[in-house]
């Protein structure tokens, strides 16, 4: 596959001028939930003369990932802590809705990080399971990821994490179109449900991932 050098598969796919190509080429097949590299023999490359330039993908409303550069469980956990950071400093800068929004994603990778612990080297992973896992709603991630058990027995125990969690659930992608909807107050009612370290639902779940 042709990456531009310094930039990620996420920006660019292919470059921008068509190069002169020596090898086969893989391009990008989407559907609902998979990202699938078909590689084109040179030779039809050559008579296609096809050098596609990246642009937004979206199935049936929601974003796909337009490249699958390397993901597993240790990245997973690292975007979690990353996008908790971002959103952090999107709150220090009065950015509410970003913010918010942010600390959704930071619940979102964790959980597929929690997921990600059932996928076996060498084991054909469960087609269902495999399809659910690029959701983002955070109720189904919940369901497929093996700690729901887990979380169930703590919400006895501690009422203010059942709370924070049903502040988190309600998160949903489409914040990021959000304008004037999420003011300060539930901007950091949303980090203190996602980081407080008692009944916070992030610290909570980097005991099971």
């Amino acid at each position: 596959m042709l990456v531009r050098p310094g930039l990620r598969p996420a920006l660019w796919l292919f470059p921008r001028r068509p190069t002169k190509v020596t090898t086969s080429t893989a391009y990008v097949s989407l559907d609902a939930s998979r990202v699938i590299l078909i590689l084109i023999p040179l030779p039809l490359l050559r008579k296609s003369r096809v050098y596609a330039r990246l642009a937004t993908i979206t199935y049936g409303g929601e974003d796909v990932a337009p490249a699958q550069w390397e993901m597993d469980r240790t990245t997973l956990q690292q975007l979690a802590e990353l996008r908790l950071k971002d959103a952090e400093a999107l709150l220090d800068a009065g950015r509410w809705e970003v913010a918010y929004y942010l600390l959704g994603y930071s619940i979102e990778c964790a959980l597929k990080a929690c997921v990600a612990k059932q996928f076996r080297l060498h084991d054909v992973p469960d087609r269902k399971l495999v399809n659910s896992f690029y959701t983002h709603r955070l109720d189904e991630l919940l369901t497929i990821s093996d700690v729901k058990s887990g979380m169930e027995t703590r919400f006895r125990a501690d009422a203010n994490f059942e709370i924070n969690w049903n502040t988190v659930r309600d998160w949903s992608e489409t914040a990021r179109y959000d304008v004037g909807v999420v003011t300060e107050a539930v901007a950091r009612e949303m980090h203190d449900a996602v980081t407080n370290a008692v009944s916070g639902i992030l610290p909570w779940l980097k005991t099971q991932w």
